[in-house]
């Protein structure tokens, strides 16, 4: 049917047995403290759908420390401009250490399951009309949309 044109692409089926067996080692070894993706997760779904459900669990543990300092901010004091200021700094300065502390997280693991060197190319959506350059950087052609008319359509 593919030789005729009539099938665009075949897909596999997910094995029931290994599923089930990845889903049951996720749901019984699941543990609050590391709210972590078992490596069969990674083995049977592949890095990217394993590096999502890491980042939910490592973003869930970390929003704790803000949340934690909101319901002390609220309980213990009245909504006055300074700790009102204090609180958003504070948010600040968690959401940098986050984000550093993500990017050294997914670095290890992304070079622990090997797709430290995996690219992702977007394909261009066919009625996205931008100029043809030569980009330098990336040594290819590509097309360029104006940042003014980018920012006029948000």
């Amino acid at each position: 049917l593919e030789e005729e044109e009539l099938i665009s692409d075949v897909f596999p089926l997910h094995n029931s047995k290994e599923l089930k067996r990845v889903k049951n080692k996720w749901y019984w070894d699941f543990s609050i403290f590391t709210l972590g993706v078992p490596e069969e997760v990674q083995a049977y779904f592949g890095g990217a759908v394993a590096m999502y459900f890491k980042f939910i669990g490592f973003y869930t543990m970390m929003l704790i420390i803000p949340t934690i300092f909101g319901i002390l901010t609220v309980v213990y004091s009245f909504e006055t401009p300074m700790k009102i200021t204090f609180f958003a700094v504070f948010n600040l300065v968690w959401a940098t250490f986050f984000l550093e502390f993500w990017k050294r997280k997914c670095s290890v693991l992304s070079f622990k399951w090997g797709t430290l060197t995996c690219s992702i190319d977007h394909e261009v959506q066919p009625h996205y009309c931008g100029k043809g350059r030569h980009n330098i950087i990336i040594n290819r052609y590509t097309q360029d949309y104006p940042l003014w008319k980018v920012r006029l359509k948000v």
